[in-house]
């Protein structure tokens, strides 16, 4: 059995983004582009709550946790907004379908993450 130093543990270890991308509305119509806008950073956990495998297509599901502050500009993803981070060298980026807050100063975010 593997000893496990949780004094080395942290509690948040991964910088992650959520984001939209939105039409620049404030161009005139010819110019307008996809913008992107962020609407929360922070510190996060991600874990893998499912994947699947279909020929060359794979799906996964993870589960963003991750601390919240409610100030007055505060502001959660939502269902449909973009998530992006870098875990251990491996690019998790993916859309959320579940946003879920909690008392405890927390939330979970659920993302789906797929490849071909």
């Amino acid at each position: 059995m593997a000893h496990i130093d949780r004094d080395e543990l942290e509690l948040y270890p991964f910088d992650g983004t959520f984001y939209r991308i939105e039409n620049d509305d404030d161009a005139p119509l010819d110019e307008q582009e996809a913008v992107e806008r962020i609407v929360y950073q922070t510190k996060c956990d991600i874990m893998e709550a499912s994947h699947s495998r279909l020929g060359n297509f794979t799906a996964a599901a993870y589960a963003v946790h991750f601390p919240i502050e409610k100030t007055e500009d505060f502001v959660l993803p939502t269902r449909g907004d973009l998530f992006r981070a870098n875990m251990y060298g491996t690019l998790v980026y993916g859309k959320v379908y579940g946003v879920f807050p909690s008392q405890l100063h927390g939330c979970t975010c659920y993302i789906d993450v797929t490849d071909v």
